[in-house]
């Protein structure tokens, strides 16, 4: 994407029951957040209750506004273009809207307000405070 500032490997972020755990990137590019999980067959092979562990955090993760990105090792090794071309198409809408600053007024607001926007553009409605 042309540079790594806001890049941060092995970030650390707190679970729902409070508890550190380390993602393996996190992307910090203004106020948005992306998590790249790499994950590989071996690490949950016949152990479900990881694999159910992984799962939650993910959930957990896009539940506080982050972006999450799960990656395939073995995908990244054996068809590492496939991976980038992908990757880049889901970031392209985002850095499209950051380096347009102008232009970029979802970013000013906080999360309460852009929740509330997407339930009036869900509802096709008019939202009025009680």
């Amino acid at each position: 994407m042309g540079h790594f500032v806001g890049l941060h490997p092995e970030y650390e972020v707190k679970d729902w029951r409070g508890r550190s755990y380390f993602v393996d990137f996190m992307w910090i590019l203004g106020g948005l957040r992306f998590v790249f999980e790499i994950m590989d067959y071996g690490s949950h092979g016949q152990d479900r209750s990881k694999y159910r562990l992984d799962m939650n955090r993910g959930l957990f993760l896009q539940s506080q506004d982050y972006h999450v990105i799960n990656i395939s090792l073995d995908e990244l090794k054996e068809n590492p273009s496939l991976v980038l071309a992908m990757v880049r198409s889901i970031l392209s809408p985002y850095l499209a809207a950051v380096q347009d600053e102008r232009d970029t007024l979802y970013r000013k607001y906080r999360k309460i307000e852009r929740q509330l926007m997407r339930l009036a553009i869900r509802n096709n409605r008019m939202l009025h405070p009680a």
